[in-house]
């Protein structure tokens, strides 16, 4: 298989019109993601057997132990096409960019709770709720945890979180967490 032929291959296995692929994200719930990983994987595999296609981009490698794990829910197909297209270099940094994001973890959570709370992970309360977190930066104000949200929002999920803002005050933070950890 040529380059070439990537994004007519991926729209024609997807059952997608080719002109429709950068309409398409991966969380629209159009498309079946361990079905689009097998697609994937297939025209990646068929691309490396042609000797014309070297030096290929090697996102969603075998070397991690979940790579696609990475993927950005909202990515889009043509994205991941071009993924699949290209040299690797920095234009594939680019895209591998945009279509993936890195892992967050619980640690990095409270840690990045710890900081924000000027203390140490060990003194935080791992039963607590939401609503509880008070920050020194806004005088330890009863709302200061809507605060503490919008902000880890923005940095680890999509920055749309605090329009529930009342549904999560009341839950643990924990509970909070699992939202921009990845699965």
């Amino acid at each position: 298989m040529k380059r070439k032929d990537v994004f007519s291959a991926l729209s024609r296995k997807l059952g997608i019109n080719r002109t429709n692929l950068e309409n398409y994200k991966i969380n629209d719930g159009r498309i079946y993601p361990p079905f689009l990983q097998s697609v994937f994987t297939d025209i990646k595999q068929k691309l490396k057997e042609d000797r014309e296609n070297f030096n290929l981009v090697d996102e969603f490698s075998d070397k991690s132990s979940a790579p696609w794990s990475y993927l950005k829910p909202e990515c889009g197909l043509l994205n991941l096409a071009r993924l699949l297209t290209l040299h690797s270099g920095r234009t594939a940094s680019r895209i591998r960019a945009e279509c993936t994001r890195p892992k967050i973890t619980d640690s990095v959570l409270w840690e990045f709770l710890a900081v924000q709370m000027e203390t140490t992970t060990d003194k935080l309360d791992r039963e607590m709720l939401v609503r509880d977190i008070k920050l020194p930066f806004t005088g330890y104000d009863k709302h200061s945890w809507l605060t503490f949200v919008i902000w880890a929002d923005n940095l680890f999920g999509d920055g749309t979180l605090s329009e529930r803002a009342d549904e999560i005050a009341d839950i643990k933070v924990g509970r909070l967490f699992a939202y921009w950890t990845c699965p």
